[in-house]
């Protein structure tokens, strides 16, 4: 089991912010199973026992980093992607401007890694993701940075649909966690290799949500009473999925408040507005767990946490780090999201595909200002990012796996 990471002072806002819930919440359950794993009256002796003793700052290795240039394995996807869009009517225009000439291809240069030694003291790196129970898509994804020095935690959303650099046909980075098969091990060693390639430092620690563990959670504390922004109606028989929500303040239970944050058809922004609802409800779900938890219902969420929740957080360091997030409040986070182009499209096997295109320099900044745990900075030559300029797709550095003619 693993967590988060570090936090860089700026007054800087950036992209949309997103999954602020599904972070606090699991600030929340850590601090909880803390609690419950030697019961009430033994968690002070517990925590006193492990709270100066840092965990690695990694649980991973050479041996488990994922080869993305040898994959014969194409992820399914979790959702069909949207039909073409209608070409508008032709209306007389004048002659359009020429379309400016693309960059020629740059040289390929080589992925420079960073060093673990370069990691500041106290300062831990997590992925923190939402999984699909039919593909074994993440659709939830964020990085999240925690600084025990000075008790901060900052959390960056990464879109399902961020054009990532893979060789298979869907290049989106929900497929990360599904790109070799159902064998778990492979499936986290691919993710933190694909995350490291967009951060440019190795992902710590992970923790993997299903929706079964969300219904549960949720459940078990007697639903969240939320103020539904709209109408939700979506039914999907493939994934056993129904939503159906009308719009205004209810006291929702596990299946809806599941529907609530999965709901993004009728969004005009699609997943762009799922993320920033998820944050809502979550933020929601925090503070009403805080207000009314009893004994018998941390034992509960500790049971759930523990048999419904992949991660490689040991004990030792889940003590750790509930330890040092029992006093940090919401005003200890910042959330920010991707920068980049949201609504970008290319055209796969003949359809219309969305996609989130990354904004390099503006990524780098961010990553840099909230993210990067070390203290050197992470330039261009520490990522493999797939961008978009002039109508082609080229990588920062690295190995391009992406083919000229693919997305035309």
């Amino acid at each position: 089991m693993k967590l988060f990471g570090s936090k860089r002072n700026s007054s800087h806002t950036h992209a949309p912010t997103r999954g602020r819930k599904l972070i606090l919440f699991f600030v929340v359950a850590v601090a909880v199973m803390g609690v419950a794993l030697v019961g009430i009256k033994g968690a002070k002796a517990l925590i006193n026992r492990y709270k100066t003793t840092p965990p690695p700052v990694t649980s991973s290795t050479e041996d488990n980093h994922f080869d993305f240039d040898n994959v014969d394995y194409e992820p399914t996807v979790t959702e069909p992607e949207p039909e073409p869009e209608p070409e508008p009517a032709a209306e007389p225009v004048a002659e359009p401007e020429p379309e400016p000439e693309p960059e020629p291809e740059p040289e390929p240069t080589e992925l420079a890694p960073m060093n673990l030694d370069s990691f500041r003291e106290g300062v831990y790196t997590f992925a923190i993701l939402g999984k699909d129970k039919v593909s074994g898509s993440t659709d939830t994804i964020m990085v999240a940075t925690f600084d025990t020095v000075n008790c901060k935690m900052n959390v960056v959303s990464i879109p399902r649909d961020t054009l990532v650099n893979v060789s298979w046909t869907t290049k989106k980075a929900n497929t990360l966690y599904s790109s070799c098969g159902k064998d778990h091990e492979k499936r986290v060693s691919a993710l933190k290799t694909g995350l490291k390639e967009l951060c440019g430092f190795e992902i710590g620690y992970y923790v993997v949500i299903d929706v079964e563990a969300f219904v549960k959670l949720v459940d078990s504390v007697g639903g969240v009473t939320f103020d539904v922004p709209q109408n939700m109606n979506y039914d999907d028989p493939a994934q056993n999925l129904h939503i159906h929500l009308k719009k205004g303040e209810q006291l929702l239970n596990g299946t809806d408040a599941m529907g609530l944050v999965r709901f993004r058809k009728g969004y005009s922004s699609g997943d762009i507005r799922r993320i920033e609802v998820q944050q809502e409800f979550m933020s929601a779900a925090f503070e009403q767990i805080l207000s009314k938890l009893s004994e018998q219902q941390i034992l509960t969420l500790a049971d759930i946490f523990i048999n419904d929740v992949q991660t490689d957080l040991d004990i030792p360091s889940l003590v750790y780090f509930a330890g040092k997030a029992k006093s940090m409040t919401k005003e200890d986070f910042t959330f920010q999201t991707v920068p980049g182009n949201y609504y970008d499209r290319f055209t796969v096997n003949g359809r219309t595909v969305s996609y989130v295109t990354i904004y390099v320099d503006q990524w780098l900044e961010m990553i840099n200002e909230y993210l990067n745990p070390t203290a050197e900075e992470i330039t261009r030559q520490n990522v493999s990012i797939a961008y978009k300029s002039g109508g082609n797709v080229y990588v920062t550095s690295g190995t391009k796996r992406i083919s000229s003619s693919w997305g035309k």
